[in-house]
């Protein structure tokens, strides 16, 4: 039953399915394409020492952000024309969780759970939820003290080959306070992907408040 429900939720009820998953094939390759040239150019900028291609994957990845909200926004017009705003105005973040919403008391009307049934649900996927964030963080941890230092090790050995003058300092000194950025981002970065990409905790925390949503509106 818990199994059940969650599987739902996860076809029925997320929006990557929803809506980021039903993009046309040439946006998504678009969009990969973006990121796939950010990913080049920081490359660059790390191996040939040039802030420049740094600039060019950030714009790279603008890029990507804006064809992403573009694209998801031409196809919530398509299938949710009910729900749609366009591109440059906010997201309708509570007209889409309304219509969310809806659909799961659709799946669940028949069922006749009492409150005891759902504080157990709640429970469990809590209890569900709790476990791969748990694991995930150890694993990360592990990876981040693995990765870190070489990191550190790297910005050391890159400004050593300098040979001092004027410019290459400034580059250096511009290469450090960029590989600072980096590493204030990363935690972040690193904490998102744990919760929606690389396990199921942060889908399961919005399951489980998409259920209290429903409590109360029964």
């Amino acid at each position: 039953m818990i199994d059940e429900l969650i599987d739902f939720h996860k076809k029925e009820l997320n929006f990557y399915y929803l809506v980021t998953r039903k993009n046309k094939t040439w946006q998504t390759a678009l969009i990969n394409a973006s990121f796939a040239l950010a990913f080049i150019f920081y490359s660059l900028m790390l191996f040939m020492g040039e802030i420049w291609y740094g600039v060019w994957a950030g714009v790279c990845l603008v890029v990507a952000a804006c064809l992403a909200k573009v694209f998801n926004t031409m196809t919530i017009k398509r299938l949710y024309p009910e729900v749609y705003t366009p591109w440059y105005q906010p997201f309708p973040r509570s007209a889409f969780n309304d219509m969310i919403l809806m659909k799961f008391r659709k799946h669940v009307e028949d069922k006749k759970w009492d409150d005891k049934k759902w504080d157990m649900i709640q429970a469990a996927v809590a209890s569900v939820a709790e476990r791969q964030r748990m694991s995930l963080i150890i694993y990360i941890s592990a990876v981040a003290a693995l990765i870190l230092p070489v990191w550190g090790i790297y910005a050391v050995k890159m400004i050593s080959k300098f040979d001092n003058p004027p410019y290459d300092l400034t580059k250096g000194f511009v290469t450090m306070i960029m590989l600072i950025i980096v590493m204030a981002i990363i935690p972040m970065q690193v904490a998102w992907m744990r919760d929606h990409i690389f396990s199921n905790y942060g889908r399961l925390t919005r399951f489980n408040k998409l259920i209290t949503d429903f409590r109360l509106l029964v």
